[in-house]
């Protein structure tokens, strides 16, 4: 009887598929946790808790570099919550994409779109805002979350400061939990406003060393990659490579694991070996850029 213990349950079930369907297998949705994502899950569930009979309603921002996480982490909290409104008019918890430029008229267009209704572009700033309250409102959201929250650092210092009211106005008055998530630079945003900083304390997300901790992250995404054979991801040497080549950030660690395992599929390999880097076309992130500016027109 064939040894799977590097495998879950249901990706042993996947052995006996079709290479196309344990290709379509690897894409599937999947979230390893970590120490510092334990951590930002318990603060944010601490927000979920939270007496709504409070005078102060706290929140919270995820910082970390792109493809740390964050994202993947948020939309879990929203799964792990979605199910609790027993209500059906109840949408506990909101997620929004910051806009561009921190305006009220865009910020509002953002907000209607993450309820996922109507809205008319060419209405007035007051108009909109006036259906993103009454959203908030009719659905009884209590957790509000911004993601992407640097891209508004590309506003003046007058409308960073006009957003910042609107969100301190907002929390009060619709007893809303804020959750911010971005990369350092939406802390440039809330450095003018002391009591913004205190309100939104900021919650590490970083990019990974290579120790037992990412070997655990290793080990995590290959229960989940249907090859027979264990392919000791959470080993050196490949744990190294894998390090190297995603500079430690859980979002490349699983695109490159997904490319690896399907390169592998493909060749019929039981397992993922040093080989298999050579046959995919993986560029490290911060060698983008530099790709990005050989490239021809």
């Amino acid at each position: 009887m064939s040894d799977y213990r590097h495998l879950d349950a249901s990706t042993i079930e996947m052995l006996s598929a079709s290479p196309s369907e344990r290709i379509n297998y690897l894409f599937a949705p999947l979230f390893v946790l970590h120490a510092a994502a334990a951590y930002a899950e318990d603060r944010l569930d601490n927000l979920f808790r939270h007496s709504r009979e409070d005078s102060r309603y706290p929140g919270l921002m995820l910082v970390g570099p792109s493809n740390a996480g964050k994202s993947l982490l948020l939309k879990r909290f929203i799964r792990r919550h979605a199910s609790k409104d027993a209500d059906s008019s109840n949408i506990s918890i909101v997620s929004m994409t910051a806009p561009d430029r921190p305006d009220e008229k865009s910020f509002f267009i953002q907000l209607i779109k993450g309820y996922g209704v109507p809205y008319k572009p060419n209405d007035t700033a007051r108009a909109l805002m006036s259906r993103g309250e009454m959203l908030l409102t009719n659905y009884n959201t209590r957790i509000l979350i911004i993601d992407e929250f640097h891209a508004m650092v590309g506003g003046t210092p007058a409308e960073q400061r006009a957003i910042l009211t609107l969100l301190k106005r907002l929390s009060g008055e619709f007893r809303l939990h804020i959750v911010a998530a971005g990369t350092k630079e939406a802390i440039r945003i809330m450095q003018p406003d002391k009591q913004f900083q205190n309100r939104f304390p900021p919650i590490p997300v970083p990019r990974h060393s290579l120790g037992p901790e990412f070997a655990g992250i290793l080990k995590g995404f290959q229960k989940r990659i249907p090859l027979p054979e264990s392919s000791g991801l959470e080993l050196m040497p490949l744990a190294k490579r894998i390090h190297y080549e995603t500079e430690g950030l859980i979002g490349e660690v699983r695109t490159l694991t997904q490319e690896l395992a399907q390169s592998a599929i493909k060749a019929g390999s039981p397992r993922i070996t040093e080989d298999h880097f050579s046959r995919i076309i993986w560029t490290r992130p911060s060698s983008r850029m530099d790709i990005a500016d050989h490239v021809a027109d």
